[in-house]
């Protein structure tokens, strides 16, 4: 079933199709990665925020050095 989402950006309002079974918002998995990176790399106590983001580059910055770390230097268990 495909549905409308309306959103605002920076004051101008926009409509994005939707279709429920493909939003990512329902994939637990989806949820699990956003929720990490909201708590590891945007909260204010994380080591990768450097201050108030003032450009969108800022940003973009912050997920590089997150992605890198969460793929390369993070702590992985070991598969049996």
């Amino acid at each position: 079933m495909t549905d409308t989402n309306q959103i605002t950006i920076k004051g101008r309002s926009y409509t994005t199709p939707r279709d429920s079974a493909e939003d990512a918002y329902d994939s637990t998995a989806a949820k699990t990665t956003v929720g990490l990176y909201k708590n590891e790399a945007v909260d204010t106590g994380s080591p990768f925020w450097t201050g108030p983001f003032r450009a969108l580059a800022d940003v973009e910055v912050l997920t590089m050095n997150y992605v890198h770390w969460y793929s390369h230097d993070r702590r992985h268990s070991e598969l049996d």
